[in-house]
C-alpha cells in the first residue's frame, strides 16, 4: 500500500528521522504484513524541583521527568513568572496536580496561572499559548485539580507558572507536580 499525506515530512522532522526534507517524504509504503506493537513511555530519568528550569529552547526535555514546583508568599510580593521546562516535540503525557490557596484581600483582576505555550513554529505562522490552569485571588480560595493529557506537538512547548503580585495582606500557597512521560 502506498499513502500521501504532508504529515510524513513532519513526523520525520519530529522524530529525528532526517533534518531536511526530500522530494518523496510524503509518501509511505507499507509491506502487506501486519505486526502488532505497543509504545512504552521512556523511562523517568530526571526529577526534582521546577527552581531551575528543565531544558531549554537549544536543549528541550527529550525523556520523560517527574518534577514539583511551590509558590509560597506571604505579603508583598512582585509579579513571579518561571518557565518550569521545555519539552522536545513529541507525543506526551502530563499527569498534572495541582493545590491552591489564597487568603487576604479579594482582588479578581489577580490570578496564579499555568499556561502552556509553544516556543517556535518552524512548519508556520502559529504561536500560541493556553491557560492549562487559572485561579483567581479570592480571600478563603482552596483547590486542588488533577489533569491528565495526551499532547501531540510538532514543535517545542513550554510550561510556565505566572503568579500576578501579592499585597502586604496575602497568602498565597500553589503546589504543582508533573510527570510528563515521552512516548514518541
Amino acid at each position: 500500500m502506498k499513502f500521501n499525506d504532508d504529515r510524513l515530512q513532519q513526523y520525520a522532522r519530529v522524530s529525528g528521522a532526517q533534518l531536511a526534507p526530500h522530494a518523496q517524504d510524503t509518501q509511505l509504503f507499507v509491506p502487506p504484513s501486519l505486526q502488532p506493537t505497543f509504545e512504552l513511555s521512556g523511562p523517568i530519568i530526571r526529577g526534582g524541583s521546577a527552581a531551575a528550569t528543565f531544558g531549554s529552547v537549544s536543549d528541550p526535555v527529550r525523556d520523560s521527568v517527574l518534577f514539583q514546583d511551590a509558590v509560597d508568599f506571604s505579603g508583598v510580593h512582585a509579579l513571579d513568572s518561571r518557565t518550569l521546562a521545555v519539552f522536545a516535540p513529541g507525543i506526551w503525557h502530563f499527569n498534572l496536580s495541582r493545590k491552591f490557596f489564597f487568603t487576604g484581600t479579594t482582588n479578581l483582576g489577580s490570578s496564579n496561572i499555568l499556561n502552556l505555550v509553544t516556543i517556535s513554529d518552524p512548519l508556520g505562522p502559529v504561536i500560541f499559548t493556553t491557560q492549562l490552569a487559572k485561579d483567581f485571588y479570592v480571600t478563603g480560595s482552596s483547590f486542588s485539580l488533577v489533569r491528565d493529557m495526551w499532547l501531540h506537538f510538532l514543535v517545542p512547548f513550554s510550561l510556565v507558572s505566572i503568579s500576578i503580585p501579592t499585597i502586604a495582606a496575602d497568602e498565597l500557597h500553589v503546589h504543582l507536580s508533573v510527570l510528563a512521560r515521552r512516548f514518541f
